[in-house]
């Protein structure tokens, strides 16, 4: 975590002395023009691919939800109906945003966005605190890897390419020129990029830690795991649902989804 956030620091300041440059032009200034390439290349493969996840997931949500048994009865609700709105309202937020400057969209709307995800994820550690009998939480005194299938997925780098924005990922040095751009000085440049980083590592642990208690252990967990097909976002829906209710589940999964794309 903490070097993760060393991380984004540097990146961000980086990018903040050279006038906002993007990562493949730092890239290039430093490690000349075929490095710069390269990278682009790189990230524009590593975009791709966080964007089809970013995508994939609000869809699998509402599959899920179509899905649902209640669906055919009234038990699936006003509500349930409003959520599936808000989902596929979310889907086109994630192409226009992605299309759109940042102070079109993504300025506006982001800072609404990172207090739903901040204050549910504070409600879910709520939770966890004031049941603890029924979400205990297990206790890791080791680095075993507990993974189902641990010998092609080791932990380094598993972990960080999994935890994504929670840990030391790489991802943040791409949108970093981003942020700085929105600097007005250098003395924001600590809470935002190191900041920033160490508040998504805390709603990582939460989540990790809620998704033990919930199932039971990292064993129960990867049989949930398995049993959802690996669909993370319907795995958080299943847990707000459960732990808060159907309304704040709603809040929950609006705000992780969300700030998915602007993280």
């Amino acid at each position: 975590i903490l070097m993760g956030g060393m991380h984004d620091f540097f990146s961000g300041v980086l990018s903040l002395r050279h006038g906002g440059e993007s990562l493949p032009g730092l890239t290039g200034r430093y490690l000349g023009d075929g490095a710069r390439r390269a990278m682009s290349l790189f990230t524009v493969a590593l975009l791709v691919l966080v964007g089809a996840v970013f995508l994939s997931q609000p869809a699998e949500m509402i599959a899920a939800r179509i899905d649902a048994p209640a669906l055919a009865g009234a038990a699936f609700g006003n509500f349930s109906w409003l959520l599936l709105g808000v989902l596929g309202a979310i889907l086109l937020y994630y192409v226009l945003a992605t299309l759109l400057p940042i102070d079109r969209i993504i300025g506006r709307l982001y800072p609404v966005f990172g207090v739903v995800l901040l204050v549910m994820a504070l409600g879910i550690l709520t939770v966890l605190l004031l049941h603890p009998a029924r979400y205990a939480i297990p206790e890791l005194t080791s680095l075993h890897n507990f993974h189902g299938d641990a010998a092609r997925f080791p932990i380094m780098p598993t972990l960080f390419t999994t935890i994504a924005c929670g840990a030391i990922s790489g991802f943040h040095a791409t949108q970093s020129p981003l942020m700085a751009r929105c600097l007005g000085s250098e003395r924001q440049a600590r809470p935002v990029f190191y900041g920033a980083m160490i508040s998504e590592s805390i709603i990582a642990l939460i989540w990790a830690a809620v998704a033990m208690a919930f199932w039971n252990g990292v064993g129960g967990l990867n049989a949930a795991i398995a049993e959802y097909g690996g669909q993370a976002a319907v795995m958080v829906d299943a847990i707000a649902r459960d732990t808060l209710g159907e309304v704040l589940a709603g809040f929950v999964i609006f705000g992780v989804v969300a700030c998915a794309i602007t993280s």
